[in-house]
This record gives structure tokens, C-alpha cells and sequence, in this order.
């Protein structure tokens, strides 16, 4: 597809095994329109924006895999693609955090 960044894991500390699969879907669904918005913010809408977000749960963790690929209407309005692609994955584990924070939180 795109674009995809492997980084360490970050543990936050949270209990993790209280949230359900169907928290696992809402997060992952959040996560996709957080990047999505990003890029058609900075792309001006053009183009096609494909994101594919996959959580997983490996034990008491849980483990995000942000896929990001542009195709038509870009070249030449996007002086640093893959910049704009790391940014649009920071963005999604932002978002991530954030969310599995507050369902961590409403799930005690």
C-alpha cells in the first residue's frame, strides 16, 4: 500500500484487558478519521487517501499497525510526501493514545 512506520513500544502503564473488542473497533475506526482528516486538510482533499488501521491485542498489550497510501492528483502540491506521510502516522498513534487512555479509564 503506503506508508507504515515501525516504532518501540510504548507501555502507558494502563490496564489494557478491560477494553472489549468493540472499544477495539471504535478506537481503530477513530484512529482512521484522525489521519484521514490530517491528510485531506494538507492535500486540500485531492487525490485518493487510503488508511487501514489494525489493533491487536498480544497478551496485556495492544498493538496499532497504521497503513497509509496516496494515489492521483498530489504531485508537485506536496514538496515532502514521505513527511507528510510520518506526520499522518504520528498523528494516528496520537490519537491512539489519547483514546486507549480515556477507554482505559471508563473501562475501571
Amino acid at each position: 500500500m503506503g506508508s507504515s512506520a515501525r516504532s518501540k513500544p510504548k507501555s502507558l502503564g494502563l490496564r489494557l484487558e478491560d477494553i472489549s473488542e468493540n472499544d477495539i473497533e471504535e478506537i481503530a475506526f477513530k484512529v482512521e478519521e484522525a489521519v484521514r482528516k490530517y491528510i485531506e486538510e494538507r492535500t486540500g482533499r485531492r487525490g485518493e487517501v487510503e488508511v487501514v488501521v489494525k489493533i491487536s491485542r498480544d497478551g496485556e498489550s495492544l498493538n496499532i499497525l497504521i497503513d497509509v497510501g496516496l494515489r492521483g492528483g498530489l504531485p508537485g502540491r506536496i514538496p515532502d510526501l514521505d513527511s507528510l506521510l510520518g506526520d499522518s502516522i504520528r498523528v494516528g498513534r496520537m490519537e491512539f493514545e489519547k483514546l486507549i487512555i480515556g477507554f482505559s479509564r471508563e473501562a475501571s
